[in-house]
């Protein structure tokens, strides 16, 4: 670690000795490095070692001998949102990952829920909920400038004597803070007057906000660009591959010794294992335990109710509360209800549809209506519901002779007042076919009759009447054939008016 490798294009390696900081900085990210391999290749071994009782088989390996899929179940433990005296790159990491899963489970649990009353066509209300999209996408716009600025780096296109952190910060800004202060999710810092007269406060460009869902965040960027760098210089990588220890040099990447340097950014690993563990999660069945942080000075016993209930707000527990209350969780397909509920009622029932059996059904054993709706496909009930059916389906409960005649009576008058409804239909729509042919005949005949006076006006005026004088003779009258007048131009035009007229 003493010696630092410089490559220089069209000529040999040179060796440069490394500075004190550099030495402790190298030290520290081999370090970081062979912890993240070595829990890596733990893990790795734990799955082989507990795919379908076969040691040290991978999972793949198995399903594909098999001919099955292996089934597995997982615990995904998040910690906390953070919010620390002085937050920095590792916490924006943790809280864009609570904003992800926050956003999961908005999509798949709320929103697929007000969807799903949308298909069966349920009149159900319209809730407000939380959307932190724009806050996620603020991050990742934060950590892709994050890892264009250690490319520039790597790439020596910024000045040593420039301080790197306060470019990436200043871009922050420029990019997401146009208006100065921040209307968005990510502002400016608060600066504090005081703490500047005395030369503590931090400047404008040592950090940023974001405003998160559980309150907003304050961050520092001072040494960003250097926790950003996941990847070791190939003679370290060298260094690790020529150990004693077997495990050690397991652990040594052989495609960084020979490939050409580039950026292996933690951020960019970060977002990708991120996205590939929300894939996961929406093709699992997804139990969620909802944890909320009593207060934020990590004190024992100390509850604030004002910074809890942020927390319930925006985190979409009250909306999920009253979706549950104002809703129906538990719900039945009306065929698989139906193949469970078919004794209960008269064999002549049997010719109904699946949506009348059902409603006849839930008619016929008086369930409050206020505890239960059809939908187009499904029985929606409240909390409690399916397990009074289920309950009287067990006890062999069937509908007496009244409330059954007063079911058929029910559906007959639902029947006649469908066939009123259509012959209404019908009607209306023989008498519109004849209002349309009759309101298209008066429109042509208006729009003719404007035509023929717009022509009768253009003729008059292309061919005005002479002047009253003594009719002329023709070459006829001079011969002395007789007298006969030359026609007017309105007389020339007497027919072709006539027709028209």
């Amino acid at each position: 670690m003493k010696w630092m490798e410089r490559k220089v294009e069209g000529k040999p390696s040179l060796f440069s000795p490394r500075t004190k900081t550099q030495a402790v900085k190298t030290l520290h990210s081999i370090t970081k490095v062979l912890y993240k391999r070595i829990f890596d290749h733990i893990v790795d071994r734990i799955n082989e070692a507990s795919s379908d009782g076969h040691n040290h088989a991978p999972a793949e390996s198995l399903s594909t001998k098999m001919g099955s899929k292996v089934c597995d179940f997982g615990i995904l433990d998040i910690y906390g949102f953070e919010r620390l005296q002085t937050n920095s790159f590792e916490q924006l990491c943790i809280n864009l990952a609570n904003e992800r899963l926050q956003q999961f489970f908005i999509e798949e649990v709320l929103t697929a829920e007000q969807k799903g009353y949308a298909v069966e066509g349920l009149s159900m209300c319209h809730w407000d909920l939380p959307d932190n999209t724009p806050v996620v996408n603020g991050i990742q716009g934060v950590m892709k400038l994050l890892n264009e600025h250690s490319l520039r780096l790597m790439k020596n296109l910024i000045q040593p004597k420039d301080d790197k952190d306060a470019k990436f910060c200043e871009r922050v800004h420029q990019d997401f803070i146009k208006d100065g202060r921040g209307a968005g999710p990510i502002m400016a810092l608060r600066l504090d007057g005081a703490a500047a007269r005395a030369g503590t406060a931090a400047r404008r460009y040592d950090g940023f906000q974001i405003r998160h869902y559980a309150g907003d965040v304050s961050y520092a960027t001072a040494g960003w660009i250097d926790k950003n760098s996941d990847s070791l210089v190939p003679e370290v990588e060298q260094l690790l591959s020529e150990a004693k220890k077997e495990l050690t040099r397991k652990l040594s990447d052989r495609a960084t010794i020979d490939a050409k340097r580039t950026v292996n950014s933690v951020s960019s690993k970060y977002l990708g294992n991120l996205s590939e563990l929300l894939a996961t999660l929406k093709e699992c069945s997804v139990h969620y335990i909802r944890c909320f942080n009593p207060n934020d000075r990590r004190e024992a016993g100390t509850f604030y109710n004002k910074y809890v209930l942020d927390q319930v707000i925006q985190c979409g527990t009250v909306e999920l509360v009253r979706i549950m209350h104002d809703g129906f969780p538990n719900r039945c397909n009306f065929k698989d209800l139906r193949a469970r509920l078919a004794g209960m009622l008269p064999a002549d029932f049997q010719r109904y549809s699946d949506r009348d059996f059902i409603l006849a059904i839930m008619l016929a054993f008086g369930i409050d209506e206020s505890q239960w709706t059809l939908g187009v496909t499904q029985l929606f009930l409240k909390a409690g519901q399916l397990r009074v059916i289920e309950h009287m389906r067990d006890v062999g409960s069937s509908a007496g002779r009244e409330m059954v005649r007063r079911i058929r009576m029910h559906f007959a008058r639902k029947k006649f007042r469908a066939a009123c409804t259509v012959t209404r239909v019908v009607v209306w729509l023989r008498k519109r076919r004849i209002h349309r042919v009759r309101y298209g005949a008066v429109k042509a005949t208006r729009i003719f009759v404007r035509l023929h006076r717009w022509l009768r006006a253009a003729r008059t005026r292309l061919y005005p009447p002479p002047p009253p004088s003594e009719p002329r003779l023709d070459a006829r009258a001079r011969n002395g054939r007789g007298l006969q007048a030359t026609p007017t131009p309105q007389q020339r035009w007497a027919i072709p008016v006539a027709a028209f007229g």
